[in-house]
């Protein structure tokens, strides 16, 4: 999906932070439109943040300290505080004259907890080190283990005009996670805005590994583009997953293509399989499925179950005009949906009516996300964790699921590094040796001692994310490389 669909930076820490008595209330809230929160009863701001703080499911407070049109919204003209969930502040609308502050939840009992450990100081992948092979630089994707011990990374690239619509697919690779170097390019798309063409833009691109035939799937979305009108964004719309084994196995398969050579001349999407398209898709509506928008499915992101069968977390934005659905849901959600085999057959999941999948539910994993990336937990290989686009700024969001069907809700992990983080790459888990190379940076990081790296009940991860940097100069999504531990 891309980018102006984001929220704009907050600014860190506003006066208010001093009175927020719990350190996972350090964003400011103040003059953000936030929907749905709820009256509290208190006297000052500190009360009101107390009252936020002594909730573990509060995320974000609100105070006005009243006065005639004092603040935007407000009812009637006592000082008055609000608080509730942080996820549904809309970052790009204000209320002036609001102050508080939002931040994470505590994280969830079915989650690791997930603590940043190490940053570079430095970002992996940019305009300098990538030269002439992007305009706007690189937004969503993955990165993978390689079986030889590197990592192969799968990037959306903003190539050039039309925005958003020019998109190609990038393959990086690296023996440390660190020096990433640049293999090749795949699925450029069409570029055009005919409103026809379903591969006019290539976003959400992801590899996914088969284990009965050892062999990696590449799967994106395709959308159809044309101008904006009355019926809503057409940017990037009616997107459809598509897929296509590597031509060889293991990671030679990485290496190789994905029926590029065999499709040529033609290009090689033409010969891609669609494994999920949208259900009832009609450009002027009605929009009658509450997990199906304007956008189609805008990102796909499967794993494989206990049972062996496959389920994946499908995504949608809700771009129509008018959106019937305001208010219900939010704009970017995500529903599961299930396929006996990771090429498919692949349906929507619907567990209050199987024989209506079209109707399947949002996830509870966010209010407004996008871009998960699912991955098997390092306290329960037979459950699931996912990072996303989504709960804080800066930073994203981490949910948990016990079966990979019924996800937990989500909470925002902040990544103050960044100016503002886009997608993340997914989590990685890190060999010994890795880990015994990084451990004076993450000593010298100082946000974990030798006791804590070499715990036990704990797994260092890389976590790689895209975002625009501090002090960046252009307008250029960079490519981060960072550690994180989860103990449990």
């Amino acid at each position: 999906m891309a980018t102006f669909h984001r929220f704009a930076l907050l600014g860190m820490l506003s006066a208010s932070s001093a009175l927020s008595s719990c350190a996972r209330l350090n964003v400011t809230a103040a003059n953000l439109n936030c929907p749905g929160l709820k009256h509290r009863n208190a006297a000052s701001e500190e009360g009101c943040a107390a009252a936020c703080c002594d909730d573990p499911s509060c995320t974000v407070y609100q105070w006005c300290a009243g006065g005639q049109g004092a603040c935007d919204g407000a009812t009637g003209t006592d000082p008055q505080c609000w608080a509730g969930d942080f996820g549904n502040c809309a970052r790009g609308q204000q209320r002036k004259g609001w102050v508080g502050m939002g931040g994470s939840a505590a994280t969830p009992a079915a989650c690791p907890k997930l603590s940043l450990a190490w940053v570079p100081t430095w970002t992996q992948v940019n305009a300098t080190s990538n030269p002439g092979v992007s305009k706007r630089g690189m937004e969503d994707g993955i990165v993978v283990r390689r079986a030889d011990g590197g990592l192969t990374m799968l990037s959306a690239e903003m190539y050039g005009d039309p925005y958003a619509v020019a998109m190609q697919l990038g393959v990086f690779k690296s023996d440390d996670g660190l020096d990433w170097k640049r293999q090749r390019t795949i699925r450029r798309s069409a570029g055009t805005e005919t409103g026809t063409d379903l591969h006019a833009a290539h976003w959400g691109p992801l590899l996914t590994k088969n284990p009965a035939n050892d062999t990696w799937l590449l799967s994106y979305v395709g959308y159809k583009a044309a101008p904006s009108n009355a019926s809503g964004f057409l940017g990037n719309f009616q997107g459809t997953i598509f897929a296509r084994y590597a031509t060889e196995a293991g990671d030679a398969g990485l290496d190789s293509d994905f029926g590029e050579a065999a499709s040529a001349p033609a290009p090689a999407y033409d010969g891609d399989q669609a494994l999920l398209a949208p259900d009832d898709f009609h450009l002027t509506g009605p929009w009658p499925h509450q997990c199906q928008g304007l956008q189609g499915t805008d990102s796909f992101a499967p794993y494989q179950l206990a049972d062996g069968t496959w389920a994946a977390l499908a995504g949608t934005s809700h771009e129509e005009l008018p959106n019937p659905w305001v208010g219900k849901v939010g704009r970017w959600v995500v529903s599961v949906a299930t396929a006996p085999e990771l090429t498919g057959p692949w349906t929507r999941y619907n567990p209050g009516n199987r024989s209506c999948p079209a109707d399947a539910p949002c996830s509870d994993i966010f209010p407004s996300g996008e871009n998960p990336i699912v991955a098997a937990r390092p306290d329960n290989p037979a459950a699931f964790h996912a990072v996303y686009d989504g709960g804080t700024n800066p930073g994203f969001g981490y949910a948990c699921s016990e079966d990979g069907l019924d996800w937990a809700p989500g909470v925002g992990i902040l990544y103050p590094a960044a100016k503002s983080v886009r997608t993340p790459f997914g989590l990685v888990p890190m060999t010994a040796a890795e880990v015994a190379a990084r451990e004076a940076d993450i000593l010298a990081f100082g946000a974990l001692n030798a006791t804590q790296l070499h715990a036990p009940n704990t797994s260092m991860q890389w976590l790689f994310v895209t975002a625009h940097g501090k002090n960046e100069t252009e307008n250029w999504e960079t490519f981060q490389t960072s550690i994180v531990q989860l103990s449990w």
